[in-house]
């Protein structure tokens, strides 16, 4: 099928690029007209939820197989096809994305940042946030290496951007770090596979994921691993072919470990998250850090099975110290945002640390399967609770022009409203039950113990940590005695209710019925787990 015909027709196409269509529009209205930049911007955002709706109805959580395929010729003389489909490890992903990017443009409308506003305009912020949703369908959608890095890569621009031109004060330095970062992981990938296109002639995760699992006959080998062992040893280099699969291993990992991050490669987000717009701030910690967890899910485990089991340990030791680090670093923060930027990065430790476990030996195929099903709702409920907190963060700098806890205090007293529900968002980032939190890492914690029990009770730790810092934070910025200059600070005005109140009900709902999201993803998850069974 050729491609016009193919997005004409598949469900998935539309789904991802009608923000892009929107974008368009909005280049195409006056700069000066605020309110219709803003209308379209949200509809544009908030359109593809239908399609969300739509594919939601539809797709049967009993199989693990791929829905709603598509497939169209691209580039033949490179085996790039243009081909799309949704399984349990991306449908919440999609899901999160059409709640987020919506209500991030709503809540946006008065915290772009007034000073940069007035310099740059509102109509290229909301544009790149609205290709920003386009990159993010894309990456959750795409099913060939080539197709999919495209989108992968494109996601970063419109970050970049909302970075360096409406950023605080460091946004240069904040913008060039984050690209540079995650530009290096993109390069080291890119590396890997396109070695293993080479070796194998294929892009198509699928049929990679196939040979990995093919026994090669005759050998000990996968027919992926005889592939690049073949190739590498055309190269006449014998170290090489000797250690090929654990350097494409490392390569594609680097990749993921820079976009989550995973502790050591973490230094380039608390600088970005911080200096980033509140709007810049939700999207990296609520969709684009779980790009670098789902490409785990659906690249590096379903072909790197073997290397995952091989090096399990050091990997959930640096998950464990991705945990502990980043509660340490909140617990030490002044400043609010990058608290709670630390905060993210120890919350994404939780979903390597049951990624990886699904490596380690002992346990039983139902513990690797829960492991994995707490990965994904840890990812839906992180986004979630993430966002809000951001959101929550931008609102107080924007009333009181400061973020450093000694300035705060007692602001229940004026702010009520404010204060009740930042504060179920702030339970559920600690993991309360009957918020979306407990029941994503009770699961993690559930299926991970008994393959790796001293590693899984040390991350408890973070657990408690997470809880001294947020409860601190909640105690500095609310309670105690109020300064006389925060006595006319006004509250949540109706559209910040109805966007911290959708966060709030989002979390209450997932928390006391995770089991809809659960379904979603069990086949699947229960067909990566038997990888490593």
């Amino acid at each position: 099928m050729n491609l016009l015909a193919l997005f004409q027709s598949d469900i998935l196409s539309s789904l991802t690029f009608f923000p892009l269509v929107g974008a368009l529009i909005l280049l195409a209205l006056p700069k000066h007209a605020l309110a219709q930049i803003r209308m379209v911007a949200f509809a544009a955002s908030l359109a593809p939820m239908i399609f969300v709706l739509r594919i939601l109805h539809l797709f049967d959580p009993g199989t693990g197989n791929l829905q709603f395929p598509a497939r169209g010729t691209w580039i033949p003389a490179l085996n790039v096809d243009y081909v799309v489909g949704l399984d349990g490890l991306s449908v919440a992903m999609v899901l999160l994305v059409s709640i987020i990017i919506p209500l991030t443009i709503l809540g946006a409308a008065r915290i772009v940042g007034e000073p940069q506003e007035n310099k740059v305009g509102a109509k290229p912020f909301f544009a790149l946030i609205l290709l920003e949703q386009t990159g993010l369908y894309g990456a959750f959608t795409a099913l060939n290496f080539f197709h999919w890095f495209i989108f992968w890569e494109a996601s970063l621009v419109p970050l970049f951007f909302l970075i360096k031109l409406y950023g605080n004060e460091d946004r240069t330095t904040a913008a060039y770090q984050f690209f540079i970062y995650t530009f290096v992981g993109s390069v080291a990938m890119l590396i890997g596979m396109q070695f293993i296109y080479l070796a194998t002639g294929s892009w198509d995760f699928k049929e990679l994921a196939a040979l990995a699992q093919t026994p090669h006959a005759g050998g000990n080998e996968t027919e992926l691993v005889f592939k690049i062992k073949a190739f590498a040893a055309t190269l006449g280099i014998p170290f090489l072919t000797k250690h090929i699969v654990t350097l494409l291993f490392f390569l594609v990992l680097m990749g993921f470990a820079i976009k989550v991050p995973l502790w050591p490669f973490h230094t380039w987000l608390p600088i970005s998250y911080t200096q980033a717009p509140t709007a810049g701030s939700i999207i990296l910690t609520a969709l684009m850090s779980k790009m670098g967890v789902y490409g785990f899910l659906r690249i590096v485990l379903p072909i790197f099975s073997p290397s995952v089991m091989e090096y399990s340990q050091l990997l959930m030791s640096l998950a464990l110290l991705t945990i502990l680090f980043g509660a340490l670093a909140a617990f030490s923060q002044r400043d609010l945002k990058t608290l709670v930027a630390y905060s993210s990065v120890s919350h994404l430790g939780y979903c390597l640390l049951g990624l990886f476990a699904v490596g380690a030996t002992g346990g039983s195929l139902n513990d690797r399967a829960l492991a994995l099903n707490g990965v994904i709702l840890q990812m839906f409920a992180h986004g979630l609770s993430a966002a809000g907190l951001f959101y929550f963060v931008g609102l107080i700098e924007q009333r009181t022009g400061t973020r450093d806890l000694a300035d705060l205090g007692g602001l229940r007293k004026t702010i009520p409203v404010f204060c009740g529900i930042m504060g179920i968002i702030l339970f559920a980032s600690l993991g309360l039950p009957g918020l979306a939190g407990f029941p994503a890492e009770f699961m993690i914690f559930r299926g991970s113990f008994p393959l790796s029990m001293i590693l899984i009770s040390v991350a408890v730790l973070g657990l408690l940590l997470t809880a001294l810092y947020l409860l601190r934070m909640m105690d500095k910025v609310f309670f105690g005695p109020q300064d006389d200059k925060w006595n006319q600070i006004a509250d949540l005005s109706g559209r910040e209710r109805f966007v911290g109140g959708m966060l709030a009900i989002s979390l209450f709902v997932v928390g006391m019925v995770p089991a809809p999201l659960v379904a979603l993803s069990n086949s699947t998850a229960t067909q990566l787990a038997k990888l490593f069974s």
